[in-house]
């Protein structure tokens, strides 16, 4: 038996996946590192062993789940994950209070302590310890956990505040598993089969041509499911709303509620209906319409002339970005159209996995915004960064970060073009071959310094360029080291000896924070590394929305570019700074970036957020007192995240 939940997850995800998954995608979705990965997976083909499937990884590409005996798999399925179903998972606190939550949710009564108890198996001074937590989530939602004498507790609020609170807890699967429903979903919705239900929906708004992305279709299938649930449960909404549903959208989704409430034998009241138009609207990707009173097109273009002034990507003339966003705000402002915003379940991931993209796209969204009146909300923001962050990989750093290659063989041409055939095949994406030669011809040639590594079938003794030696024909292992190479960073070198300085280190006791910039961007000023506007553009920077990455972690920095030479200021409070109404921090990395190392950005952020999830690396952090101390934590980081 699988031994822990993210296995199983893991495996189902797999399982959904027909195509091979990279070893990024699966770090990011289960938010732990590749090598936790790798070790999971480890762990799932012992338990596979005896049942012909294995999870195999094809360097270069991924994991990949495979069967070779569907009826032996299918006895797995039945003995070790089917019965996860309707299996409770209580093996931590957070999931405990969660389904105590639930519970109070679908049982409109008391509840005592000890009864309280005795559903989660643990003692009633647990329970009671549960109940600070219990309270504050929900007020999250302006649910109430309302305690009587001699009765116990119950949750007091409107339905609409209650679906939203199991929409929200189930937002983690939406995002795991977009095309496949998991297994706390089938729990909550036991007695409704959501694969039928996904068919029933698909079969009526097939007629009407309707196109949803597969979180969007699975979105509005859960949505459903939670109204047949709740209406079977005796719980009805009365949802108020001034907007006024098009007749268009009430005559394709009307036969579909009928439909609904023949098969389930129960009847959806009028307010009910126009919960599920307006939900149906707002997964809806719409294929009419401009976005009424908005200029999409001007928007867009505002939006990417804002990005290339303050971070000098050119993105303006990226077709594909601008059909994407041209979609994208029309989808937005539909929803705006009939006041309603759409929650991202994809948030934390964004802004935790893409951080510099998010960044990019909310001060780019936010400088444009009161010009178009347009007001949207980091999740909505969230969904956009995700457009700009694969324009720029198309346009800037896949190119910027190919590795540039020499192959050299002994044996002639033919065996030359060969080898760079293989090596293409496998690292197209990864390589450009600069040049093919024979070794005599290499030792004649000179290279220029951006030259990555050598590829080479024979010894090259002192080569001042890194050389990865081969045989031909070329086997697994040889592609194996090549990937290796490829994957091997250097930006960590190139941060401690460009980026930081000692002058540039700060211990405080105490500090507020509108004196911390001042402090940290004079010592940039009178070394000439930023100009005057540079404080101000901080400042400015900030007043858009917070620099905080967590509950510790700041890195404020200006609009524009500002900097002659990239640098980075580091300040260690001692005791927290108050930074936002609800957070404060202690850890603060004044960025001063230039244009020319605008490329490097991305990896400073990915290695910050690094520092920001890893607990331990934080609290060493805490007591460095000097840089050196400092920049042997990030280069930990950076090394455990290369492994």
């Amino acid at each position: 038996m699988l031994p822990y939940s993210r296995l199983v997850n893991i495996l189902m995800y797999l399982m959904t996946d027909k195509e091979v998954t990279s070893p990024e995608k699966l770090s990011e979705v289960f938010m732990v590192s590749e090598r936790t990965i790798r070790s999971d997976v480890k762990i799932i083909n012992e338990c596979l062993e005896n049942y012909k499937a294995e999870v195999v990884h094809l360097r270069t590409q991924g994991y990949k789940l495979i069967i070779n005996d569907e009826k032996l798999f299918q006895k797995f399925y039945e003995k070790h994950l089917q019965k996860l179903e309707k299996k409770i998972d209580l093996e931590s606190p957070e999931k405990r209070i969660n389904y105590l939550i639930e519970r109070l949710l679908y049982e409109n009564r008391y509840h005592t302590l000890d009864e309280l108890a005795d559903i989660v198996f643990v003692t009633p001074t647990t329970v009671s310890n549960y109940l600070k937590t219990m309270k504050l989530i929900l007020s999250e939602f302006n649910l109430e956990l309302k305690n009587k004498s001699n009765f116990g507790y119950k949750i007091v609020g409107n339905e609409d505040d209650k679906r939203n609170y199991i929409i929200d807890s189930l937002a983690y699967d939406l995002r795991l598993m977009p095309t496949e429903y998991s297994i706390e979903q089938r729990r909550i919705f036991e007695g409704i089969d959501l694969n039928q239900l996904e068919n029933i929906i698909v079969k009526h708004t097939n007629i009407f041509d309707t196109r949803f992305s597969d979180f969007d279709l699975k979105n509005l299938v859960i949505h459903f499911a939670l109204i047949i649930s709740r209406i079977n449960h005796g719980f009805t909404i009365d949802y108020q709303t001034d907007i006024k549903i098009d007749d268009d959208v009430i005559e394709m989704v009307e036969p579909l509620v009928v439909s609904i409430e023949k098969f389930y034998d129960i009847s959806i009241p009028e307010q009910e209906r126009t919960y599920l138009y307006s939900h149906f609207i707002r997964n809806l990707k719409p294929i009419v319409g401009n976005g009424g009173k908005y200029q999409i097109d001007v928007i867009i273009e505002d939006i990417l002339s804002s990005i290339k002034k303050n971070y000098h990507f050119d993105l303006i003339d990226d077709q594909t970005l601008i059909n994407d966003l041209n979609l994208h705000f029309r989808a937005i402002l539909l929803s705006k159209q009939y006041s309603m915003n759409k929650k991202n379940p994809l948030y934390k991931t964004i802004t935790t996995s893409y951080p510099f993209e998010f960044e990019m796209t909310l001060t780019a969204i936010r400088q444009i915004s009161k010009k178009h009146n347009l007001n949207l909300n980091n999740d909505e923001i969230a969904y956009v960064a995700l457009h700009i962050g694969a324009s720029l990989e198309r346009n800037f750093y896949l190119k910027k970060y190919k590795k540039n290659v020499v192959i050299v063989c002994g044996t002639g041409y033919p065996t030359l073009r060969m080898i760079e055939a293989i090596i293409l095949n496998a690292f197209s994406d990864k390589v450009n071959v600069i040049d093919k030669c024979t070794y005599r011809e290499y030792l004649e040639r000179k290279y220029p310094d951006n030259i990555d590594f050598v590829i080479s079938t024979v010894m090259i003794p002192s080569s001042k360029i890194p050389v990865i030696q081969i045989e031909f024909p070329i086997e697994q292992y040889c592609l194996d080291k090549i990937y290796a190479e490829i994957n091997k960073s250097d930006v960590f070198d190139e941060v401690v000896t460009q980026y930081f300085e000692d002058d540039l280190f700060f211990i405080f006791d105490t500090i507020e924070k509108n004196e911390l910039p001042y402090i940290m961007s004079d010592v940039l000023l009178k070394k000439g590394y930023v100009n005057d506007n540079y404080l101000g553009s901080v400042y400015e920077r900030e007043k858009l929305a917070s620099t905080l990455m967590n509950g510790l972690i700041a890195i404020p920095h200006p609009l524009e570019v500002f900097s002659n030479v990239t640098k980075i200021a580091v300040a260690i409070i001692d005791k927290p700074v108050k930074w936002t109404e609800e957070e404060s921090a202690q850890i603060i990395l004044l960025l001063s970036i230039a244009e020319e190392d605008r490329f490097e950005l991305k990896q400073l952020f990915k290695l910050f957020v690094e520092l920001m999830m890893n607990d331990d690396s934080q609290k060493k952090a805490l007591k460095s007192k000097k840089l050196s101390q400092f920049l042997k934590i990030l280069r930990d980081l950076n090394t455990n995240q290369e492994g």
